[in-house]
């Protein structure tokens, strides 16, 4: 049997050795399937299979829904959780995490301070994601650390463990210091697989965490909603039973205290749903297309393999009638296959890792864990079952049409009587690559288009030249509002005094934080109790007098903020308009009142901005501007500064005058604020980005694999053609006939992919922005550039089949 198997073996060799062409042409097509379709599994992989918690398909997230002020995930009460935690029967345990998720602090270090992302989170939580798993070292949360005047404590990240200590186990015990004699302990190092929330470098216990950070917020005993729930389901309990059950629990409480809570549904969803978001809906649709692209590599190899085999018809008829058994060369055929296969799965595994460089490069900062996605035996695996899985869908195509040889025919009708089947087939396989290629470029030009329209929003304001600095403050010092004010005075003179500096400002939240920004159900001026209640929620903003001059938002109505609205002046506002259209339309909103609650007082609008897609690209959200001065609540995290000179030419000047300032105060990032606004776009230009690569490959691979049917066509037809030339057929009808064949195939294949198109765009909608599924514009470029392609892809068989001399064809006949 090895003796046969190396027979086989070696006989493919020599048999692909003599057509080294189309030996190089079906290694390079199944090469760049495998690759493409490999380097996405091993992004999927690391960012979707592998978990990131113990048995997390029972982990859940709860939230309340506030549909009627436009927050979909509202925050719930700490007090409420601890409640809900002591009384819920549903869950085997339950935390909180803050809802902001991390904060940002510096830890002292000489140079540049070391800057750590620690997640506010409840003694319960590492019991909830891990139920009863170790850490790496040390020890968990434990109830006591989360005392307000407990040690403030931490669990580290593997990857923080890593970057601090070379995995060093001394760390564990070990103090951090943290500005002003504060310390962080570290108790714990957590194990890789935890990532939650994404980013995250270390987790603390909530109440001495807000202390240390002189947080406004007193958990304990405060009602101010901060928080979601993580909860692991109780065996044998479902999400529906732990909505309602809460349901239940949050009425009670409303029963006993209707002053602090009001009544809001409870959202109970899977965890993975929520940390992933849409990167999940996103990377399977690469991942879908990628699989398209495979199959139309794959369907391409086929259609070549079924070419060579409809061309050794005759010498292999006469293997057959000298002994040679059909299993045989059924096994020979398989042979040849599985050693394209394996050279096709080599090649790809080599260009899956250039696609795998050019995906981190592209999504670095929007799918979680690709840092992670790498070759290993898992994506080695798929590789080879992906090569496997050609060879017994595509590679078999050629043992197909030999068990339909017959050994009589060897004359040149026979010929052509059963080469007419394999012609049949290779159309077959035309039309559904043509459809497959369709389908990807229709997806390529809906998410294109949507990317566009994005672009193409006008955010209401003028990002360049505009520098972001994102800057830490040392807690202790700066614990209230009047000393970070003081501080932003003081340093926004220091910078707005280095030459090609035009102003500075502070900003509270940069952009893209959508609801995570400061918001709030506000009273408007002329409404009823009631209609306040169902004011949806807008954002507001303590701004300097500099705010606007800095940020590029125009003052369409009125005035900005001065220097005279001080806390001894009159409280004033400056709103957007679409808050002066909502609340007061077809009036002059200047002068009229709002408060920022019932237990506010009311200020006087004295200016209307232009509208501001800041947080939000796609939301137009209400916004309503406070001077600094007089609201009770400052705490920025950047500076903004507007210049005459190239940005990076003024950081060395401007990270200065923060040091001048205050030496502890860390310098986080500097950017320009396109670049920031840019990774508000980074999912939807990577989606844009990677199918319309997909797109080219596959329009190219449909180029090769039409290209390649038509020849044959031409090269088997090529008696029929040479009667009909020697009987008056002009050039140009022969050139004719065979373009009029690809156009055929090509509309063929149009037809079926606009068909499967139309079903499967459905799935793009959620990923769409002012663009419709069905859009004509997408259809109709996908298909007219394939159509092109087709037409192009027959021009060279056509026109060498009307330069063939008749007499010439008919000899070799």
């Amino acid at each position: 049997m090895l003796d046969i198997v190396r027979q086989d073996f070696r006989y493919a060799l020599r048999s692909l050795g003599g057509r080294r062409t189309l030996a190089a042409v079906t290694v390079l097509t199944l090469s760049v399937g495998i690759g493409v379709v490999t380097a996405l599994f091993a992004v999927v992989d690391a960012a979707l299979l592998r978990p990131f918690a113990t048995d997390q398909d029972h982990l859940v997230r709860v939230w309340m829904e506030d549909a009627a002020h436009g927050m979909e995930r509202h925050p719930i009460a700490y007090p409420e959780f601890l409640r809900w935690r002591e009384q819920t029967r549903t869950f085997a345990a339950l935390s909180a995490i803050d809802n902001s998720d991390v904060y940002t602090i510096a830890l002292d270090g000489e140079g540049q301070p070391l800057v750590v992302n620690v997640a506010p989170v409840s003694a319960s939580f590492f019991d909830t994601v891990f139920r009863g798993r170790a850490p790496l070292q040390g020890r968990w949360l434990q109830p006591e650390d989360e005392r307000s005047s407990a040690d403030l404590v931490v669990v580290v990240s593997a990857r923080f463990w890593r970057r601090l200590a070379g995995s060093d186990p001394s760390l564990v015990g070990r103090r951090l210091p943290w500005g002003a004699g504060r310390t962080l302990l570290v108790i714990g190092i957590a194990p890789a697989d935890l990532d939650l929330p994404l980013g995250t470098d270390a987790w603390a216990a909530v109440a001495p965490l807000f202390k240390a950070l002189a947080h406004p917020v007193d958990i304990e005993n405060d009602d101010m909603p901060q928080f979601e729930l993580i909860g692991r389901l109780a065996p044998g309990r479902s999400r529906e039973e732990a909505r309602a059950e809460l349901d239940v629990l949050h009425r009670r409480l409303i029963a006993e205290r209707a002053k602090d809570y009001r009544p809001m549904p409870v959202e109970v969803a899977p965890l993975a749903d929520t940390v992933l978001g849409d990167t999940r809906r996103v990377l399977l649709i690469l991942f879908g297309a990628a699989g398209l692209v495979f199959a139309i590599g794959g369907v391409n190899v086929a259609a070549l393999l079924l070419m060579r085999a409809e061309s050794r018809r005759k010498e292999l008829a006469v293997r057959v009638a000298l002994g040679a058994t059909r299993g045989r060369l059924a096994r020979q055929t398989l042979t040849e296959s599985l050693l394209l296969a394996a050279m096709g799965a080599a090649g790809g595994l080599a260009l899956a890792e250039v696609f795998l460089r050019i995906a981190r490069g592209l999504a670095a900062s929007d799918v979680p864990r690709i840092a992670e996605a790498a070759l290993d035996l898992r994506v080695l695996a798929f590789s080879v079952v992906a090569a496997l899985a050609w060879v017994l869908a595509f590679g078999t195509a050629p043992v197909w049409s030999r068990r339909r040889m017959e050994v009589a025919g060897l004359g040149s009708s026979g010929l052509s009587s059963r080469g007419e089947r394999g012609s049949r087939a290779l159309r077959a396989f035309t039309i559904a690559e043509i459809a497959a290629a369709l389908v990807v470029a229709v997806g390529a030009g809906l998410l294109v288009r949507s990317f566009a329209r994005l672009q193409g929003i006008d955010r209401g304001f003028d990002s360049s030249p505009l520098e972001v600095v994102r800057i830490i403050l040392p807690r202790l010092r700066y614990s209230d509002a009047a000393s970070r004010l003081a501080f932003y005075e003081q340093l926004l003179s220091r910078v707005t005094a280095i030459p090609g500096v035009v102003s500075a400002s502070s900003d509270h939240t940069g952009p893209d934080v959508g609801r995570e920004g400061l918001s709030s159900g506000m009273i408007f001026e002329g409404q009823t109790d009631e209609e306040a209640k169902k004011n949806p929620w807008a954002g507001w903003e303590p701004v300097m007098p500099s705010y606007f001059q800095t940020m590029g938002i125009p003052i369409v109505r009125g005035r900005g903020v001065t220097r005279a609205d001080s806390a001894e002046g009159a409280p004033v506002a400056v709103v957007s308009e679409a808050v002066a259209r909502r609340y007061w339309p077809g009036q002059d909103a200047l002068g009229k009142r709002l408060r920022l609650g019932p237990e506010f007082s009311w200020v006087t609008v004295v200016g209307v901005a232009a509208d501001l897609r800041y947080r939000e690209l796609t939301r137009n959200w209400l916004y309503v501007y406070f001077p600094a001065p007089q609201l009770f609540f400052f705490d920025p995290s950047f500076l903004v500064v507007r210049t005459r000179l190239a940005p990076p030419k003024l950081v060395p000047a401007i990270r200065a005058a923060i040091r001048a300032q205050d030496p502890e105060a860390a310098v986080v990032s500097v950017a320009t604020m396109d670049a920031e606004l840019a990774k508000t776009l980074a999912r939807p230009r990577t989606a844009a980005a990677v199918t319309g690569l997909f797109a080219l490959i596959a329009v190219g691979l449909a180029w090769l694999g039409v290209y390649g049917v038509i020849s044959y066509e031409v090269l088997q037809r090529r008696r029929e053609l040479a009667v009909r030339s020697a009987l008056g057929a002009t050039p140009a009808r022969i050139f004719t006939a065979v373009v009029s064949r690809s156009l055929t195939l090509g509309l063929a294949g149009l037809a079926v992919g606009c068909v499967t198109a139309a079903a499967l765009t459905r799935s793009l909608r959620a990923l769409l922005f002012e663009v419709a599924p069905g859009d004509p514009l997408s259809f109709a470029a996908g298909g007219g550039a394939l159509l092109a392609v087709v037409m192009l892809a027959a021009l060279v068989p056509a026109r060498r089949a009307a330069a063939a001399d008749p007499v010439a064809a008919l000899r070799a006949e």
